[in-house]
């Protein structure tokens, strides 16, 4: 008998909840309050957050409640992803800055910057004919080139977006 998924998502979620505050504790002795905002929320919060989000709209994908092409499923999921992952990281900087406006800034700019790369990625592979859910596409393992590509190109994006945020309100500060 195989668990069933709702089973393994505890089991992940348990596993997560547990390696996090197991690498957080000595984190938080290390850096202060400041440094832990940053990291938790920062990484792994919009990590778990994220898995999970998706790993719950791929079971309603599954079970037929959707019909809508795949292609465009996985663009409005994994680029809503990385939109909320990127977010709460720059959220976490602002947080760890005590600036609110700065925080709504840094919020904004990685979010939108992260969005746009992975965006960027996912109308490429797909205008070269590399396109998610199409016929052939596991044997050119294309939901997982996009995934990485998109998020390696979303992560470079919504970084610069938010150190050239940083960088303005440095520059800012310094006048």
């Amino acid at each position: 008998m195989t668990p069933s998924l709702n089973l393994k998502r505890v089991a992940l979620f348990s596993g997560l909840s547990a390696a996090f505050f197991l690498w957080i504790a000595p984190m938080l002795i290390m850096i202060g309050i400041a440094g832990l905002t940053t990291g938790g929320l920062g990484f792994a919060l919009p990590f778990i957050t994220t898995v999970f989000s998706l790993s719950m709209a791929e079971a309603i994908v599954t079970a037929g409640r959707i019909s809508m092409p795949l292609h465009i499923l996985f663009a409005l999921l994994f680029n809503g992803g990385m939109l909320f992952t990127s977010s709460l990281h720059g959220l976490a900087h602002g947080i760890a800055l005590k600036n609110s406006r700065v925080m709504v800034q840094l919020a904004l700019a990685s979010g939108v910057g992260g969005m746009l790369g992975f965006g960027l990625v996912n109308l490429v592979m797909d205008s070269i004919g590399l396109r998610v859910g199409a016929p052939n596409a596991a044997q050119t393992a294309t939901v997982l080139m996009t995934m990485i590509l998109g998020n390696i190109v979303g992560s470079f994006s919504g970084g610069a977006a938010l150190g050239y945020v940083f960088a303005k309100v440095v520059n800012q500060s310094r006048t």
